[in-house]
């Protein structure tokens, strides 16, 4: 772990200090860069918000990152305490370089074929490859420049690999997956299995044709242990891109488009296609042969059954506009509020057509009814007696 001094990292993130003259910054080391909740003594934080200003004087840091326009708000919120500031016009992408800085982290391995290393006949390394210990790279694949290979990735025949990708360990791409420039595919993915597609014949499921294959295109990510199944004729498409979370499944002959977000557990159903930018929250599903149009969301748990027109947001199951599927649930929540009032209703109806049935002379008190009734009935009584006088 690199160590820098406050004068160091202010060049670094072209900051500006407050709080320390430049003399004594230029001594003043820092030993690890963490979040606000995890500093210790001799750390460097991130305050983002300048609402959260008092976390900073409680904790123990020696100086945080912050943003240029926070600062009076930051210093006026730390009489207490007066902090060291590196004021920043992007904290964040500040307090990224500054943890690339300290603590590197190193996943790409130096360019070379592992002796343990298995490659069949007819395969294509581009320059700078990296192939990492007991790969398998079967017959006829092309792998481009300086694209990494992690431990125990599996190729099957044909496959196609760009430039500058990364398959991080135990990826398993079936034969003819085509990925392109710039892509991250996460540990335990599988590329091109067979798509959940089946027939009767006489009684038994027999697997549909599974001849496709599956293509993601460039600056793409996989998240770990996801699942993209191959087409039955052509290609599954993942679009230029779109970012997957871990565990999500694509089914057969889906389109994804371009620079969607897709998150943990979300499953879509063959055929089903989306257009640009759209986002499906945790554990969303897509029936198959639907449609999502460009810039629609869905919320986490959505289950999506019909077709989604562009720029809208659903949720619920079945998913719903949003206006629609939360007024929907607040009718379910007063359900057993409701259930009572109905009750009541019933009782009453029950007791007034009760008192029609007895005689004239039956006394109100007799009877277990609302008040506010009661005092109607009582109302009429009055008016009544007063009209026969």
């Amino acid at each position: 772990m690199a160590m820098m001094t406050l004068l160091e990292i202010a060049t670094l993130v072209d900051g500006m200090l407050i709080g320390v003259p430049k003399n004594v910054a230029e001594k003043v080391t820092i030993s690890n860069v963490l979040p606000l909740d995890q500093t210790l003594p001799g750390t460097l934080t991130l305050l983002d918000n300048s609402r959260n200003a008092h976390l900073l004087v409680q904790c123990p840091a020696s100086a945080a990152i912050v943003a240029e326009s926070d600062v009076d708000a930051i210093l006026k919120a730390c009489k207490e305490k007066s902090p060291i500031l590196v004021a920043v016009s992007d904290p964040h992408s500040a307090f990224e370089r500054l943890i690339e800085a300290v603590r590197p982290l190193k996943t790409k391995p130096t360019p070379g074929i592992d002796a343990r290393s298995a490659i069949g006949d007819n395969v294509q390394i581009g320059r700078d490859v990296s192939v990492g210990p007991y790969v398998s790279i079967a017959a006829n694949c092309v792998i481009g420049d300086r694209t990494v290979l992690h431990a125990g990735v599996r190729l099957m025949a044909d496959c196609v690999i760009g430039r500058d990708c990364e398959l991080f360990p135990n990826a398993v791409l079936y034969p003819r997956t085509i990925l392109e420039d710039r892509i991250l595919v996460h540990g335990g993915v599988v590329l091109g299995g067979f798509g959940f597609g089946y027939r009767q014949v006489e009684g038994r499921h027999q697997r549909t044709a599974q001849l496709g294959w599956t293509h993601i295109e460039s600056d793409a990510e996989i998240g770990a242990n996801s699942t993209i199944d191959r087409g039955t004729y052509g290609a599954t498409k993942v679009g230029v891109g779109t970012k997957i979370d871990n565990l999500v499944q694509v089914g057969h002959n889906v389109r994804v488009g371009p620079h969607n977000l897709i998150c943990s557990q979300a499953g879509i159903a063959g055929s089903a296609s989306t257009g640009s930018h759209v986002v499906l929250g945790g554990q969303v599903g897509v029936r198959d042969h639907i449609h999502l149009g460009d810039r629609c969301m869905a919320g986490a748990q959505s289950g999506i059954v019909a077709d989604v027109p562009a720029e809208s947001v659903v949720v619920g199951s079945p998913a719903a506009p949003r206006k629609e599927s939360l007024q929907s649930m607040l009718a379910l929540q007063r359900l057993p509020e409701m259930r009572k009032q109905l009750r009541q209703l019933q009782s009453e109806v029950e007791n007034l057509l009760k008192l029609q049935s007895k005689p004239n002379d039956t006394k109100l008190n007799d009877l277990i009814i609302d008040d506010d009734v009661a005092s109607g009935i009582k109302q009429v009584e009055s008016v009544t007696r007063s009209k026969a006088a």
